[in-house]
């Protein structure tokens, strides 16, 4: 008999909880026998012949699929590396281009075919130095490569920003080619650098008279238009474009730029959503959209926008610039500052990027650095009356309060009704701890007349942050007299009162916003947080609903929404929250993230793995995204995938413990166990005293024999974690290792006291077994199951040790009663089809067809329905099952007796000579050994 139970004792995964068997070497090796018939179909020119034909027309995805396969074919196949270089370099993907375009030179592609193509992707790639050295005019060259090439170093000055040279470069083609439009193109880019406007137009101008169609002509056309405002004749311009070249970028995004300069915002994003379905990945087009959302006050879409421009163009600084004012709004001040630190090292003389990197630092309470910045520029800002108050505010916050009150009298002067300043001031003079004078420099921006509602309200949040609610109380009371209709001055105060411990004015206060503006979100808000406070759940979620009533995609009323249904076992429900979360809110990770964690709460792994890879996809540098999927990728069994993603993971934050914990999960599941004891002595640095990483480090000491190091380990925990498992635990594992079962189970025992669990239960019964006592071992997973009735695994190993006892009918009533709890468990069908066929029960068949049916690639399945068919008198479908099997797992030596059985028994006497022959040549021990050796003999062997 061959079980599941039995051909898998000897595997054993060590050290990690919760390991998944891994069946990608099935896979692994049916492709590999499936691959030679697939190989044989066509040849390398064959798919090169294809791919021609779906560029012809216009299908580049298929073209690239068949110029891979005839690559894989013939690696050495210069016409298709050629071709595949030329179609990435259409799709705009240049670092794939590069790289099939250099195989190609150094195949011996022709100069005319790969030169042009090859030096236009080294410029896209800013490699300009390589095309100037490894790219030049050659004796013996035709005219159109001269032309080309000249081109092609007119514009690689134009991007070293030596404009002579290029000026040079472009009139040489001119003068091989007088009707060179690219060359005009280029001088005409030259006149513009040099302000000669008029000069750029002309010859833009005469490129469209030698060339009325020419794209780039009417792109720079208008572009020309767009800068001098003129932004409907732009848009005809690069509609001309696009006649031509539909799927051009570039142009698509200027066009994207001016309807947003039109307010067009609607026929923008369309815009950007063509773009996108055809180059996801082009940086521009993410910033392009990070420009729309941030227009439109968007600000969490822009900044996801913004962090895929720097995933993919990390030293593009519009990005950076956009991405701190982006932080800067949301108040995220640390992130802000970076970008406009890495911007200003780049670019200087930006006043007002100086001016928003000096507010960050006053965000961040650093006002010497404010002034650090801000100081040295102060005589080229005479009457920029921001610049100065923002400077005489950190002043004062710094302690330098008469160059502080010099600076804002100054600011105060040029613009005394600038109310925001003022108000800004005083908030910060608040944060200083000023309150007194805060409120005085507010009180005169009310009098003023002007922004009334803002100021005051700025005063009441400035109380709230100081916790005077009194203050806040006091500001919101004449704040609602004076607005007797606005809701705004009541909210403020029922979270005052809400703070100062007086629940039932809250409520009041709250109420009464509503009651003057129905819709008004942030009263029903902060309604439904003080129910949840007082432990009323339904009325609670009553408000939030009503929160969506006005606003669907409201996430501070989804996500609680979420939490309560899921808290009150409805997880389908919460699902819909976190979905309707996600539709009204595509781009910010949030959502997403936490319909991930519900899936796996709720053991729908195959679920949150597609979802996170999808969210990973988007966010390929967020730490949490990653720590997500690693997560994901790990329950999956999916090790190879969260490796990689553990290893972004530590890139991207490198002062993560659980990051490294993982990977080192990970790697010690890989056997890769010097990389995981590395990764864990940089858990330990990290923190010193992380139970997860000291038991790691143990239980790799074991699998290098360093027993005693392992034992310190343990006692180490046993002291530093007196009631916990971990050091109980480790020592059981080691004195398993030295097969000394006694003291292992000992340790166990301890553990188990301390912390019932079902690993504990499985480790305890392994180690009296080992060492002899049965009864006790099937005692222990017996008293957990009374613990735990629907404990799968324990109960299966209960099963596999009645059946290896040969306990047969307490086995099958342990099999009926996990089929019972899990319908499909395919090791409980394919045991109990093992029992019923030696008790000589006619069901096990339908087991084995049922297994069979749920997991036909693995082997040991396909083997069991093979020889049960073959007992059962159905030899021909019970040998074809079984050479399948043995194809699968032709390591497993009882298969290939069976194989054999099945041969003899349909006449094929020789085959199955042979395959004994070879059997019993490499196979000594396994079971049927004997039986195997007998029918040898019976074939004349």
């Amino acid at each position: 008999m061959l079980s599941i139970t039995s051909r898998v004792a000897e595997i054993r995964l060590q050290g990690i909880r919760g390991a998944i068997q891994d069946y990608s070497l099935c896979i692994a090796l049916a492709i590999l026998f499936l691959w030679p018939v697939m190989s044989l179909a066509m040849d390398s020119d064959d798919y090169l012949r294809e791919a021609k034909t779906y560029i012809e027309h216009g299908q580049n995805k298929h073209a690239v699929i068949q110029l891979k396969n005839s690559l894989l074919l013939d690696k050495n196949n210069m016409a298709s590396r050629l071709l595949l270089g030329e179609v990435y370099l259409d799709q705009e993907d240049i670092r794939s281009a590069e790289k099939e375009l250099s195989h190609a030179r150094e195949l011996g592609a022709a100069r005319d075919d790969v030169l042009l193509p090859l030096g236009k992707v080294w410029l896209m790639l800013g490699e300009e130095d390589r095309i100037l050295k490894e790219i030049g005019v050659e004796e013996g060259d035709s005219i159109p490569l001269q032309v080309g090439i000249l081109l092609l170093h007119g514009k690689t000055y134009l991007m070293k920003q030596e404009l002579g040279k290029a000026d040079k470069a472009f009139s040489r083609a001119l003068a091989l080619e007088p009707s060179a439009v690219d060359a005009l193109l280029g001088r005409a880019r030259i006149a513009g650098l040099e302000n000669d406007d008029e000069a750029s137009v002309a010859l833009v101008d005469k490129a469209l008279t030698v060339a009325p169609k020419n794209a780039d002509a009417w792109a720079m056309k208008g572009g020309q238009l767009r800068l001098d405002g003129k932004l409907q004749a732009a848009l005809s311009a690069y509609d001309k474009v696009l006649l031509v070249e539909p799927d051009r970028t570039n142009t698509r995004i200027a066009r994207t730029m001016t309807l947003m300069g039109l307010g067009q915002y609607a026929e923008a994003q369309a815009e950007i959503d063509r773009i996108k379905e055809k180059y996801q990945d082009y940086y521009m087009v993410h910033y392009t959209r990070a420009l729309l959302f941030f227009e439109q006050q968007q600000l969490e879409p822009a900044q996801d926008s913004l962090q895929r421009v720097l995933n993919r163009a990390p030293d593009y600084m519009p990005a950076h610039l956009l991405a701190g004012i982006v932080f800067y709004q949301q108040g995220r001040f640390n992130q802000a500052e970076q970008h406009l630190e890495k911007y200003r090292n780049e670019i200087s003389g930006n006043q007002q990027a100086d001016m928003l990197h000096a507010a960050i630092f006053m965000k961040l309470n650093e006002p010497d650095k404010t002034i650090e910045i801000l100081e040295p520029g102060v005589s080229r800002v005479t009457d920029d009356a921001q610049y100065l108050a923002l400077l005489g505010g950190a002043c004062m916050a710094a302690g330098k309060a008469d160059r502080g009150l010099e600076y804002l009298q100054r600011a105060t002067d040029i613009m005394p009704d600038a109310t925001a300043i003022r108000a800004q001031l005083a908030i910060g003079m608040m944060a200083q701890g000023n309150t007194e004078e805060g409120v005085v420099e507010l009180q005169q921006v009310v009098d003023l007349g002007q922004d009334l509602l803002q100021a005051e309200v700025m005063l009441v949040i400035g109380y709230l942050q100081h916790e005077d609610f009194t203050r806040a109380i006091t500001v919101a009371d004449a704040l609602a007299k004076k607005l007797p209709d606005n809701p705004v001055p009541h909210n403020l105060k029922g979270l005052a009162l809400l703070n100062n411990g007086e629940t039932e004015a809250a409520r009041e206060a709250f109420e009464t916003a509503i009651r003057l503006q129905p819709e008004f979100t942030h009263a029903h808000l902060n309604l439904a947080q003080l129910d949840l406070s007082v432990g009323d759940t339904v009325a609670a979620k009553l408000q939030y609903l009503k929160v969506l009533k006005y606003e669907a995609g409201n996430l501070q009323a989804l996500f609680p929404l979420a939490v309560l249904a899921e808290r009150e076992g409805r997880p389908r429900e919460a699902e819909q929250w976190l979905k309707q979360a996600r539709n009204y809110h595509p781009e910010p990770m949030e959502p997403a993230i936490l319909l991930i964690e519900l899936y796996e709460r709720e053991g729908e792994i195959t679920r949150a793995q597609d979802l996170a890879g999808a969210v990973a996809a988007n966010h390929p540098r967020n730490a949490r995204v990653l720590l997500t999927l690693a997560r994901v990728q790990m329950a999956a069994g999916k090790e190879q995938q969260a490796v990689a993603t553990l290893h972004r993971l530590v890139e991207v934050a490198p002062e993560s413990a659980m990051a490294h914990t993982l990977l080192a999960m990970v790697q010690i599941k890989q056997q890769q166990n010097e990389a995981a004891r590395s990764s864990l002595e940089q858990v330990i640095k990290l923190q010193a005293d992380s139970p997860a990483a000291l038991v790691m480090l143990g239980q790799l000491d074991i699998a290098a024999k360093d027993y005693q190091d392992a034992l310190t380990m343990a006692e180490g925990l046993r002291t530093s974690h007196p009631d916990a498992i971990y050091g109980d635990e480790l020592a059981g594992d080691v004195y398993t290792a030295k097969a000394e079962y006694q003291q292992a189970a000992d340790a166990y025992a301890s553990a188990y006291v301390k912390e019932p669990g079902a690993q504990l239960a499985q480790k305890l019964f392994q180690a009296r077994r080992n060492n002899g006592e049965h009864e006790a071992a099937r005692q222990t997973l017996g008293q957990w199951l009374v613990e735990e009735p629907g404990n799968v695994a324990v109960r299966s190993l209960l099963a596999g040790a009645l059946q290896s006892e040969g306990r047969s009918t307490q086995a099958i009533e342990q099999y009926l009663y996990i089929l019972e709890l899990d319908p499909d468990n395919i090791s409980a069908l394919n045991n109990l089809a093992w029992l019923y066929q030696e008790d000589g029960i006619p069901a096990g068949v339908g087991y084995a067809e049922r297994a069979h049916e749920l997991a036909p690639d693995q082997p040991a399945v396909t083997d069991t329905l093979g020889w049960l068919l073959l007992q059962n008198g159905d030899t021909n479908r019970g040998l074809i099952l079984l050479q399948e099997a043995a194809v699968k797992a032709p390591h497993i030596p009882e298969i290939r007796y069976h194989m054999a059985v099945a041969l003899a028994r349909a006449g094929r006497r020789d085959e199955a000579r042979k395959v004994l022959d070879r059997l019993l040549r490499t196979s000594q021990d396994f079971q049927g050994v004997d039986e195997a050796g007998k029918l040898y003999e019976q074939l004349g062997g």
